[in-house]
């Protein structure tokens, strides 16, 4: 991890992407004091029924409000969704640029470096790790127990309750039974915000990059 004097403020994401939820991370870790540190897994399998992988290859903006303050939303679909299945790192746009290097690119454009964000390709630390998604939190939990902060939202909702309970929770035990101390996470968002679909969407002066793309791809 690359010193700090108060530690990492951590997110995991399969790739870094300036969507709102990355947004409000880094204004969070700003707040705090902390270095923003996003963790990427670029191996794994990209499928569309996964929301959080899906928002990366239909990109949804957001550009206003109805009359009943209600968040308007205009989506572009990035990639030949025949696709799933590849590790994510090998998917590739409709313009023949892979997904990740068109995120690198969106996130440097939006943030302009300005957030400081350390990106970490996690992949080769999870596979010495073990080839199980415990094994990964395991692993991910121990840096959290004094290196940095995890803020992140472990659902308790039908769609994600077996995962927290099965895979999340027993880590957890795992770590603070090896150590002593409990792994360090805090809400990335408040509970009535948590399952909402608009922080996976983007401001709407980046549809234009993407909008720009798409044209080209057609041409």
């Amino acid at each position: 991890m690359p010193p700090h004097p108060r530690g990492c403020a951590f997110l995991s994401r399969f790739f870094a992407t300036p969507n709102y939820e990355t947004r409000h991370f880094l204004n969070l870790a700003s707040e705090c004091g902390l270095l923003p540190v996003i963790e990427e897994y670029h191996a794994d399998k990209f499928v569309a029924h996964n929301p959080i992988k899906r928002a990366l290859a239909r990109l949804g903006f957001h550009t206003g409000h109805d009359r009943h303050s209600r968040r308007l939303v205009e989506f572009a679909s990035i990639l030949d969704w025949s696709q799933q299945g590849r590790p994510m790192c090998d998917v590739v746009t409709r313009w023949g640029q892979s997904l990740l290097d068109f995120h690198r690119e969106l996130f440097a454009i939006a943030i302009n470096g300005a957030a400081s964000a350390f990106l970490y390709e996690c992949a080769p630390q999870y596979a010495r790790a073990g080839s199980s998604p415990s094994a990964y939190y395991r692993a991910f939990f121990r840096v959290c127990v004094a290196d940095g902060i995890l803020f992140e939202d472990f659902l308790l909702d039908p769609n994600e309750l077996t995962f927290t309970r099965d895979i999340v929770l027993p880590a957890f035990e795992d770590v603070k039974a090896e150590f002593g101390l409990r792994p360090l996470i805090v809400r990335l968002s408040e509970p009535e915000e948590q399952s909402a679909p608009h922080w996976f969407w983007y401001p709407s002066e980046l549809k234009s990059v993407v909008t720009a793309r798409l044209q080209g791809a057609i041409k």
